[in-house]
């Protein structure tokens, strides 16, 4: 019995081996290429097309059967090409709430007390929010919006990508909007 746990245990391991080696050589096939595609996309992002790529493939690695992928090329560029339109979609909610934003900055500065109060209640709750994000969260969108800082120099100050840094701040963001659309 114990032969067989250890004959179990090495057809994983030698499985995993195979699967490790067939996801490297996929990975020096199509890395150059799906990077190009995607350049084309985007440019130079962002969304980063490296970003992009390394997420594609990590999604590869991570389908349960990818060794029944039919065209892994295939499922690589329409899994970046999908990623690609979720980040565009993200970026238009984003640019929509920033424009929500500077147009109640401009309320505010043409109002009333009334707006006032009401505004002041806003930023309260908005507040109230920011404290239950995960700090690079907070810390970004506070470094972004009060700070003025570019995603280049939030990246520089949290040691993370520029694409990490603006993923910091759109969840941040994206939080504060979805807990004020749902009250």
């Amino acid at each position: 019995m114990g032969d067989r746990r250890f004959s179990t245990a090495q057809a994983a391991s030698g499985d995993e081996l195979i699967a490790t080696a067939a996801l490297d050589t996929l990975y020096r096939r199509h890395w150059s290429e799906l990077c190009r595609y995607l350049r084309r996309l985007v440019g130079q992002g962002p969304p980063e097309p490296e970003d992009i790529a390394q997420t594609a493939f990590i999604r590869f690695a991570q389908q349960s059967s990818h060794q029944d992928v039919r065209n892994p090329r295939a499922f690589l560029f329409r899994t970046a090409r999908n990623l690609v339109v979720d980040a565009k979609r993200r970026e238009r909610r984003f640019t929509g709430i920033a424009s929500d934003v500077g147009i109640l900055e401009q309320d505010r500065r043409d109002s009333g007390a009334e707006s006032v109060i009401a505004s002041r209640q806003d930023v309260e709750r908005i507040d109230a929010i920011i404290q239950t994000l995960p700090p690079n969260d907070r810390i970004a969108m506070r470094m972004y919006i009060v700070d003025e800082l570019s995603f280049a120099e939030i990246a520089r100050q949290l040691e993370v990508s520029p694409a990490g840094a603006r993923k910091f701040v759109l969840r941040a963001l994206a939080a504060c909007m979805d807990a004020l659309e749902g009250e």
